[in-house]
């Protein structure tokens, strides 16, 4: 969806401007702190295939996903 809103508003003269968090190594080391005691767990929508990047890309531009989605080597 944001590609689509990014590539509209160029077409419009409309800038979109989309907020981004640098996070520092602290919260970093943080994160994998809670992960590693299992105080927060990822939440994993699909898992597709390199082969199948292509279908992940359109899967999270058509899709409501409820987690990441992940591609895989294996």
């Amino acid at each position: 969806m944001l590609i689509w809103a990014q590539l509209y508003a160029g077409l419009r003269g409309v800038r979109v401007v989309v907020p981004q968090a640098v996070p520092d190594a602290e919260a970093l080391e943080r994160v994998a702190e809670l992960v590693a005691a299992q105080r927060v767990r990822p939440v994993i929508d699909r898992r597709f295939r390199l082969e199948d990047a292509a279908h992940a890309i359109r899967y999270m531009e058509t899709e409501h996903t409820s987690g990441k989605v992940v591609v895989t080597t294996a």
